[in-house]
Formats: C-alpha cells, sequence, structure tokens
C-alpha cells in the first residue's frame, strides 16, 4: 500500500515499488512502464500504465500521451563484462584494451569510461570507472569508481558512501542520484552477489544504472536520440555503423589527455582480440561441451534450430565467452542468443 505522505507524480519520476519484485526497485515510472508493457499478458500500453499507476508506492500520473504526442522516445546502451556493448541501435559490440573512451559524445552530454584489464578479463578491458559531465547539469562531474579502488563523487567530493544509511543525493536540482541495492541486472551471471547500483536521473530525460562490481562496472544508459557518437552509438537508427572500428575511425582510438574527463589519466594499451584458436585445447574442449549440453536443453524451445549459420553464430560465441570470460556465461549466452 501507498504512505500517506505519497503524492502523484509525473511519468519521468521515480517509481517505488510497493512489491519487492526484482530489478524493479528504482527505475523512473516510464521505464516501468516500458517493462510492464512486454510483461504484462495483453502487451497493451494502457494495461501497462494502469498497473504501474496502481502500483507505485509514490503513485504515478502517466498516461498514453506519454507515451505518444511530445514524449521523447527513449533508447537503451548497455555494457557489460569485458567489455560488451549493447548500442543504442542494436549493435552488439566489444572493447579491447585499457585507457578511457568515449561513451556518449556530444554538446551537452559527455560520457567517459575507463577500462582497465583484470585478472579475469583475459586481456581485455573491462569498465572501471565512468564519468557523467556536460552543460545539461551544469558542466559538474559525476564519476563512479568500482568497489575495489573507486567512489562515488560529484566535483571530486565523496558523496553516497553508505548506500544503507546516506543513499540519496540531490545533484544540485539537476535531478536525483540513488545508491541501493535493488535493480534489474544487464548481466545475470551476477545475480547471486551482492549488488551496489547507482541510479542515475538527470534532467531532461536521461537516465543510467551505473552496477559496482568488485573490479569492473556494467551499465544501462537511457535517453532520446540526439546528435552524439561513443561506444553507444550514434544513435541514428543504424546499427552497423555501431561497430568499434566504424567509432574509431569517426572519434579515435582514445580520449586525449586534454580531452579527458577524468582526475588521473590512463594512456591507450591495445587488448589483444582473442580468437577460439587462443584458448587452450583442453579448455575449448569444456567449452565447446558445456555450450552443447545447454543448447542441448533448450532445444525444445528453439523455433529456428534448423538454422545451421544461426546455431554456429550462438554457439561459437558461448564457446568464446567460456573460454575468455569464465563458464557462469554460457546459459546466459545461449539463452540471449536465441
Amino acid at each position: 500500500g501507498c504512505t500517506p505522505k505519497c503524492l502523484t507524480e509525473s511519468c519521468d519520476a521515480t517509481c517505488y515499488h510497493d512489491v519487492d519484485h526484482k530489478g524493479h526497485g528504482h527505475v523512473t515510472c516510464r521505464d516501468r512502464v516500458d517493462w510492464a508493457k512486454e510483461n504484462v499478458e495483453s502487451n497493451s500500453l494502457l494495461a501497462a500504465i494502469n498497473l504501474v499507476n496502481k502500483e507505485c508506492s509514490c503513485q504515478c500520473s502517466c498516461n498514453a500521451e506519454d507515451f505518444t504526442r511530445g514524449a521523447p522516445q527513449l533508447q537503451t546502451c548497455l555494457m557489460w563484462g569485458a567489455t560488451h556493448f549493447k548500442t543504442f541501435d542494436g549493435e552488439d559490440a566489444r572493447h579491447y584494451g585499457e585507457g578511457i573512451a568515449w561513451i556518449v559524445k556530444a554538446e551537452k552530454v559527455k560520457v567517459q569510461s575507463r577500462f582497465l584489464e583484470t585478472e579475469f578479463s583475459n586481456g581485455m578491458g573491462a569498465m572501471h570507472d565512468i564519468v557523467f559531465s556536460g552543460s545539461f547539469i551544469g558542466d559538474h562531474k559525476l564519476e563512479i569508481g568500482a568497489l575495489n579502488g573507486g567512489k562515488i563523487t560529484w566535483d571530486g567530493n565523496a558523496i553516497l558512501e553508505d548506500y544503507q544509511h546516506d543513499n540519496t543525493f540531490d545533484p544540485d536540482g539537476y535531478g536525483k542520484i540513488i545508491y541501493d541495492d535493488q535493480g534489474q541486472l544487464v548481466d545475470d551471471t551476477m545475480e547471486n552477489l551482492p549488488q551496489r547500483i547507482v541510479h542515475i536521473n538527470f534532467e531532461p530525460h536521461f537516465y543510467a544504472q551505473v552496477f559496482r562490481w568488485d573490479n569492473h562496472l556494467n551499465v544501462r544508459i537511457r535517453m532520446p536520440q540526439i546528435l552524439q557518437d561513443g561506444l553507444c552509438g550514434n544513435h541514428n537508427g543504424i546499427a552497423s555503423d555501431d561497430a568499434r572500428r566504424e567509432v574509431v575511425q569517426r572519434l579515435g582510438a582514445e580520449v586525449g589527455r586534454d580531452n579527458s574527463l577524468f582526475e588521473t589519466y590512463t594512456d591507450s594499451t591495445p587488448g589483444k582480440r582473442y580468437t577460439l584458436a587462443d584458448c587452450p585445447a583442453a579448455k575449448l574442449i569444456q567449452a565447446k561441451q558445456e555450450c552443447s549440453a545447454i543448447e542441448h536443453g533448450l532445444a525444445a524451445s528453439i523455433s529456428n534450430k534448423g538454422d545451421k549459420e544461426v546455431t554456429q553464430d550462438i554457439t561459437e560465441g558461448c564457446v568464446y565467452d567460456v573460454c575468455f570470460a569464465g563458464q557462469q556465461y554460457a546459459e546466459s549466452d545461449m539463452i540471449e542468443g536465441w
């Protein structure tokens, strides 16, 4: 039930779900509707809106016009592991090596990440820190690092140091930042680990979740289409030109020292692009067996199993990640692929 102090809030307000529904503790009402539309039986926008308007503790005032007339269409960029990208336009991309790179580069919105190798990344760079800045937040800087050796800072000053007792920060009137342990994972293989998630709501219509793990970050960004570029893509509706080689041709392979948003700089070091030929023989056999067993278990629910090319691509992707990222990725890779 809703508490007496709760008031009706806009569709872009934060939705505090009354029920402990995994993955949907602190998101905007709009994002909650997007999720609900995909999960209500009828796939009806109105059914999703009615559901969310009833269940958010500070009830939302979403209506159909919020999603049709005048409301910006938000797209999502996902970043996880070492380092996978699903760009705004849907391209599956990878980042290799160490250094600082543009995630979103636009006139008013600037997001950069620092990539470092870890003992688990097998020569590939994992996202260790991310910084948000730009004129849309008054050129302030929000920097978030991994749990080991990283902090959460606003203009260099530590904030949100205790997610249990001091978990909300008002960034000079530009929105709200919340730090808690509730959120929809980007990488489901981490579901059994304690979660530490920074929820970022910047006006207008910029939302992000940063998942802090011991040695790396996973990130989800939702924002409207603007003139932009970076590893999250140029958001032009064409997935193919979001491949890393295309982004490097447009922006260069690294962010120079003079253009870095970070207080400390990390020189760029090219990472090795591993292939299955680099996987040790014993591990390759184990990976193939693991992925084959999972594929066999999923066979009954696979509609396009007869497409040999699709089957080969998905299986090889699974084998690759088991070889170089860990066995825990096998099942999620196969499920996501199919």
